[in-house]
């Protein structure tokens, strides 16, 4: 394990670099496209900022038995687990990479995360705690695949994929739990759909970001430990795994159950980074959260810096905000997904001013605007959890569907692609917010 942690990183290319080779990820159903009205203006310092477009989706289920999911349709429910929907639904949206783009087509890479879960009975919580976890397909593999869209025809393709694998073998979604393992840490109690408690998985896995590298590369975080991935795009074999402690600064693994890493990105320059869902836990804060939500900077081999995304005033509490993806646009500025309360954001961010850190050389804080609210345009999704730049004042967004599981019904139980068309380009937005 130690060995692999300390495996070298390659030098990172553009996240839309051609020199990328994918394999044939297969074929999917297709859907309909649905535009919805444009939503008000949201100034951005002299530049009033507003979506001229927005465009929603339906992304299709590939076969419930390509994917893993073998579990027919209707049977999510038992009489002995608290499994509420209607259905168990591929769950395709907890991060999105850009892969080629054209006026035609645009090809999307995505990754599941840890598979099908759902909350625990009280009875459940009261013998297991409030950490635990019902796993309805315990031997379910996170994977990732492609998304193809046709523009002209408004539909949407989804493959199958494939699994992620360590020296072959395909990886599980089950937490660490109490029961040991390289990955012991703050995880959740696994039962299976009957009750039964589920042994640990010191490698299992629960993807939440998603960014493409060199050579056939991909970056995945995971929320587990939390930890950083490099994937043969090819095979889904792990190359390279680092755990805080191990590649990563220590104070990572002080988040949050279910907190972990939720979103990376690649800069032009190679950089790689990191982010937190959530702020973590502090005792010397009044809110008993941090104020910011902490991002960590590989460059090559090595965890150089540190950088935090402030929380503001529109959560509750700070530790409700979430965040759902981000993506680069220089060294120094960057497309965020901020969500909670009910809502989801797209922000820009750029680093503006400087903090400390006691295990790495730099570190940056940032400086935010928002320019979209989501719910303004027909979106019904709080878990916003994918982000791509389609072009200099376009995006594309997905969110998570839980399986169709956690009690989502209707349209919250589907996977969508949102759309969205820009009135100026974000570098515009970006030079407003830098000093």
């Amino acid at each position: 394990m130690n060995t692999m942690h300390r495996a070298r990183l390659v030098t990172f290319l553009p996240l839309c670099s051609a020199a990328l080779t994918f394999v044939s990820l297969g074929t999917g159903c297709t859907t309909t496209a649905t535009v919805t009205p444009a939503p008000t203006a949201v100034p951005i310092g002299s530049t009033a900022v507003r979506v001229t477009e927005a465009r929603i989706l339906e992304v299709p289920e590939p076969e419930a038995a390509a994917v893993g999911l073998a579990l027919p349709k209707g049977k999510a429910k038992t009489s002995s687990a608290p499994i509420r929907g209607p259905e168990l639904r591929y769950g395709p949206g907890s991060a999105l990479a850009l892969v080629q783009n054209s006026e035609a087509t645009t090809k999307l890479l995505y990754v599941t995360d840890r598979g099908p879960n759902a909350d625990p009975s009280s009875a459940q919580e009261k013998t297991h705690g409030k950490a635990t976890k019902v796993f309805p397909k315990p031997g379910f593999a996170p994977r990732f695949g492609e998304l193809t869209i046709d523009w002209k025809a408004g539909k949407v393709t989804t493959s199958p994929g494939q699994p992620l694998r360590w020296q072959g073998r395909e990886l599980s979604g089950l937490p660490p739990g109490r029961f040991g393992g390289p990955k012991l840490g703050k995880a959740e109690v696994a039962l299976d759909a009957a009750g039964k408690v589920l042994a640990g998985d010191g490698f299992g896995l629960d993807p939440e970001g998603l960014a493409l590298g060199a050579g056939g590369t991909l970056y995945i975080t995971e929320e587990y430990a939390p930890s950083l991935l490099k994937v043969r795009a090819s095979d889904g074999e792990v190359l390279a795994w680092w755990v805080p402690g191990q590649g990563l600064p220590k104070v990572f693994g002080d988040r949050r159950p279910n907190r972990g890493f939720e979103g990376v990105t690649t800069t032009p320059q190679g950089d790689v980074l990191a982010f937190l869902q959530s702020p973590m836990a502090s005792s010397s804060d009044a809110a008993g959260y941090e104020s910011w939500i902490r991002g960590v900077r590989l460059r090559g081999e090595q965890a150089v810096g540190e950088l935090r995304f402030p929380v503001d005033q529109r959560f509750k509490s700070p530790g409700d905000a979430k965040i759902g993806d981000l993506v680069a646009l220089d060294e120094s500025s960057f497309l965020f997904i901020l969500q909670g309360d009910g809502d989801a954001y797209v922000m820009v961010a750029v680093v503006d001013g400087s903090c400390s850190s006691s295990e790495v050389p730099e570190c940056g804080l940032l400086k935010t605007r928002q320019i979209a609210r989501l719910s303004e345009h027909n979106w019904r999704h709080e878990k916003t959890e994918g982000l791509v730049v389609l072009g200099p004042d376009r995006v594309a967004l997905i969110n998570d569907n839980d399986f169709g599981l956690g009690g989502k019904e209707g349209v919250a139980a589907l996977t969508q692609l949102l759309v969205l068309q820009f009135s100026v380009p974000f570098s515009r937005v970006v030079a407003e917010l830098r000093p």
